[in-house]
C-alpha cells in the first residue's frame, strides 16, 4: 500500500470523528419535533409474557397509535 493510500485511509475516520465532535459541542439534536412519554402502556416482564403464551382462549388486538407525524 502505497503512502498516498494509507493517507487517504486515515482521512475519513479522522474526518468523521472530528465531524462527530463538533455537532456534540453545538448541541446537534437529533430532530426539532416536540416529545413527550407515552401515557399508555405498562412494562411487563419475559416471564408475565411466557405465563400468558400457554393459556387457551380468544385472542385480542387493540391498535394503538403510537405517533402522530406531521
Amino acid at each position: 500500500m502505497n503512502k498516498r493510500t494509507r493517507l487517504a485511509l486515515l482521512a475519513v475516520p479522522a474526518v468523521l470523528l472530528v465531524s462527530a465532535g463538533v455537532a456534540a459541542a453545538v448541541g446537534a439534536r437529533t430532530t426539532t419535533h416536540l416529545s413527550e412519554p407515552a401515557a399508555i402502556g405498562a412494562p411487563k416482564s419475559g416471564a408475565d409474557l411466557d405465563a400468558l403464551v400457554d393459556v387457551p382462549g380468544p385472542l385480542t388486538v387493540e391498535s394503538i397509535t403510537g405517533a402522530t407525524w406531521e
